[in-house]
């Protein structure tokens, strides 16, 4: 457990950036679950209580106490019904994949506790700038991508929704940076081609980071909320 906290704080993103912001959160929404998520969140975040929201149900048991939504982002209603309010809130990879991604993003913002961050990742629009090779990835070598969405369109997004935006642009780390190297040769030599891997060191990765400010009566109404969610 202690490796896996350490290589998830150093080598992804998502932890990188949002420990140093948000260290201790109460409750966590992790939006389109990927392989190792939920350890990783559980072993990043002790003691938070994780909520996993994804369009199918996870193929393992979490721990007591712990939560996981069935929603399609796709329903324009799909998240109308939650009501408790989040410290931290992951996006990681899911805009690219929903029709109407910034008004997916303008509800999550919402659903942020006072002072809580929101972090989404997506595809550059630099994921498209050139064909297909074996050292290069395309944004639509993924069949089920639908839009790519601009730091500005959601950056205006979150101010819409009274977020300040703590960070924006490409992302990596430099463990990532330096492994891609190796993961690269792998691919290459496996014949599956190396661009893939070298996504976050080329810079074609792209993120922002946000937090719900307090200073207005909807956040009030959020508090009490989050106050008495389960």
């Amino acid at each position: 457990m202690k490796l896996k906290r350490l290589f998830a704080r150093l080598g992804k993103p998502k932890f990188r950036e949002t420990v140093a912001i948000m260290p201790l959160p109460r409750r966590i929404l992790d939006v389109g679950i990927a392989n190792d998520s939920y350890l990783e969140c559980k072993s990043v975040f002790q003691g938070a209580v994780y909520t996993g929201l994804d369009l199918e149900p996870p193929g393992f048991a979490m721990e007591p106490g712990d939560d996981f939504i069935l929603r399609n982002l796709e329903d324009k209603d799909a998240l109308n019904g939650i009501q408790t309010t989040y410290d931290l809130i992951i996006v990681n990879h899911v805009l690219e994949h929903l029709s109407a991604g910034e008004k997916v993003f303008a509800r999550l913002c919402q659903l942020l506790a006072p002072g809580g961050v929101l972090y989404a990742e997506f595809p550059s629009l630099r994921t498209a700038y050139s064909r297909k090779t074996a050292s290069s990835y395309h944004f639509h070598d993924d069949r089920t991508h639908r839009r790519f969405y601009s730091l500005e369109t959601l950056a205006n997004t979150a101010i819409m929704e009274n977020c300040k935006i703590l960070s924006c642009g490409p992302i990596s780390t430099p463990l990532k940076d330096v492994l891609a190297i190796p993961r690269a040769l792998v691919g290459w030599v496996r014949g599956q081609g190396y661009g893939p891997f070298l996504l976050h060191a080329l810079r074609k990765i792209d993120h922002i980071m946000v937090r719900r400010e307090f200073n207005t009566e909807t956040n009030q109404n959020l508090e009490a909320s989050h106050r008495s969610g389960p």
